[in-house]
């Protein structure tokens, strides 16, 4: 298992990197995989452990001369095992659930 690298603060935060191979291409109105690129985990400072089902994935969308992403909840197990199609990104608007802002400590990222 590989180690994950994280931020700590009123969370921790913790990028985990897509496990599967995939096309590693964006296009404009498709940001797919770059946001796939972008998995977090989140977790309480107390809390032991890697809890897989708090899951944050970053919708993102042009903004200005970049690219804002707003957090959106979801469950990291769903990519425990790889799929059966792997050139369609698995985490489709159905498996996302928007996140309020301030409700996540990192609600959004930047790409400038």
């Amino acid at each position: 298992m590989k180690e994950f690298k994280c931020l700590e603060g009123p969370e921790v935060a913790c990028h985990v990197a897509y496990p599967y191979s995939h096309p590693q291409t964006i296009q404009s109105g498709d940001m797919a995989w770059l946001e796939h690129s972008l998995l977090f985990l989140f977790k309480q400072p107390r809390d032991f452990g890697a809890k897989l089902w708090n899951g944050s994935y970053y919708r993102f969308e042009p903004m200005g001369k970049g690219f804002i992403g707003h957090a959106q909840a979801i469950d990291l197990n769903h990519i425990s095992a790889p799929s059966s199609t792997p050139n369609i990104p698995p985490y489709l608007a159905d498996l996302r659930v928007d996140v309020s802002p301030k409700e996540r400590w990192i609600d959004h990222l930047l790409i400038e």
